[in-house]
């Protein structure tokens, strides 16, 4: 079975031209032309990689690869950006973002056949570790069902910043799923 690769790309020549390349090396070809159109893709095909430029109208890539982290069937896509902008303060942006490789512009064919090879065995490996490890997975499918009845069943309360919620010795009444923001720590001695 091919392996599927999602370009979005808004140079209609270069994607062109990638997706020749990327085609006579023996992956199925998906392509956007802008960022809402690639992630519509993105989750309508469910490809094996997702190749994106940063530069782009509307949604830039870095907004595509945010929004591609939030759904759960698209966040562990292997994610490779291709972008002109060599500045090694754009190259850790978006490698700190958790992008899984940075490639610029103009790019070696090689480099990007090699990287998505790389990245295609990672996710096998992946895959394959999962299949043998049955335990994480039905303790993760529990967990989401404990979420999804905390979700359901639990009081629901609204905390203002700097609220505390629990303090050190006191009896614990209460589990707490926290959905959007952050929870601070302290230990005082």
């Amino acid at each position: 079975m091919e392996s599927s690769v999602l370009l979005i790309e808004d140079d209609l020549v270069l994607a062109e031209n990638t997706r020749e390349l990327l085609e006579l090396s023996g992956y199925r070809m998906l392509l956007a032309h802008e960022g809402k159109s690639g992630i519509k893709k993105a989750y309508k095909e469910l490809p094996d990689v997702i190749i994106s430029d940063i530069m782009m109208p509307e949604l830039d890539g870095f907004e595509v690869y945010q929004a591609l982290q939030q759904n759960k069937h698209t966040r562990n896509i292997p994610f490779i950006f291709i972008s002109a902008k060599a500045d090694p303060a754009d190259v850790r942006r978006g490698m700190n973002l958790g992008a899984d490789d940075y490639i610029t512009k103009p790019f070696n064919e090689e480099d990007l056949v090699l990287a998505i090879e790389k990245r295609l065995s990672k996710r096998i490996q992946m895959r394959e570790q999962e299949e043998l490890n049955p335990a994480t997975k039905k303790a993760q499918l529990h967990l989401e069902e404990f979420k999804d009845y905390i979700r359901t069943y639990g009081e629901q309360i609204q905390v203002e910043k700097n609220e505390e919620i629990f303090l050190e010795n006191r009896m614990a009444s209460s589990v707490y799923l926290l959905e959007h923001g952050m929870v601070k720590t302290c230990l005082l001695y």
